[in-house]
């Protein structure tokens, strides 16, 4: 009996483990870098209701989505990029911006890029929470080599 007791200890233990180890339910860890991709970077400021910044954040904690072609497909769709060579490799900077308005209370731990629907970046912080009125800058930069 005993031996059952400690088995069935040991096994609830891994299921219930076992979601803080991985990052899907598909036990498939996300990437954080691809090569075709050298930069990726995101700047957060939270300002509130009167306009005042109450938070600034540069988050370092990236998961590309299921796949970076498509990260490529959005990126392809966002206007005025920047080209620039530097030891003979072609770079394209894109960069844009983003508001959100909050309109009631929550908890922000990550900002995404979607493409058809589908989250092709995320990227993780310490989380804060908003309030009524307030209003979240992202200011994103993205760096690709240009083929």
């Amino acid at each position: 009996m005993e031996k059952q007791t400690k088995a069935i200890v040991l096994l609830s233990t891994i299921l219930i483990l076992t979601p803080f180890f991985i990052n899907n339910s598909y036990g498939v860890t996300a990437p954080t870098s691809d090569p075709s991709l050298p930069e990726i970077s995101l700047q957060l400021e939270l300002y509130n209701s009167k306009g005042e910044l109450v938070l600034y954040i540069e988050p370092t904690i990236i998961y590309l989505g299921s796949t970076v072609p498509d990260l490529h497909k959005f990126l392809d769709t966002v206007p005025n990029k920047t080209i620039s060579v530097k030891d003979g490799i072609k770079y394209e900077t894109v960069h844009f911006k983003d508001l959100i308005y909050f309109t009631r209370y929550s908890g922000q731990t990550s900002s995404y890029l979607y493409y058809n629907g589908n989250p092709v970046l995320t990227i993780r912080y310490d989380g804060f929470i908003t309030q009524p009125g307030e209003v979240l800058h992202q200011d994103w930069k993205l760096v690709r080599i240009v083929h």
